[in-house]
């Protein structure tokens, strides 16, 4: 009896221990995604997201689906700088976001009506 119940422990100490290791480790990316709108809070599609990692100048392109969502599933970790074009919008261009690997990270970008600059 008294060498069943040493069994178990072992084996329940084994497998929370396996838990714990597992649940300790993350992934070395994580995800952005977000969504762009107009000043009226209108979605925008086919906005292109231009994704500049700011140590490595790793850049990610997508563009925006039809409502105006976009994701680039694997970034490393490190700050960012995206840069948004849409016809008949102003370039819009966010400066030092933060991707923590393992940590999903959303960046919702609105644009202003007129002429894009540079």
């Amino acid at each position: 009896m008294k060498q069943s119940l040493l069994r178990l422990l072992a084996i329940t100490s084994f497998l929370a221990l396996n838990s714990f290791l597992a649940f300790g480790q993350s992934g070395t990316t994580a995800p952005l995604s977000g969504s762009v709108y107009d000043g009226s809070g209108a979605v925008l599609s086919g906005a292109t997201v231009v994704v500049k990692h700011n140590a490595t100048g790793a850049e990610f392109r997508v563009n925006t689906s039809n409502n105006g969502t976009y994701t680039i599933p694997s970034l490393g970790s490190g700050t960012y700088t995206i840069t948004v074009d849409a016809p008949g919008f102003k370039k819009a261009v966010v400066q030092d976001v933060k991707i923590d690997a393992g940590v999903p990270a959303t960046a919702n970008i609105t644009m202003e009506i007129g002429a894009a600059s540079e």
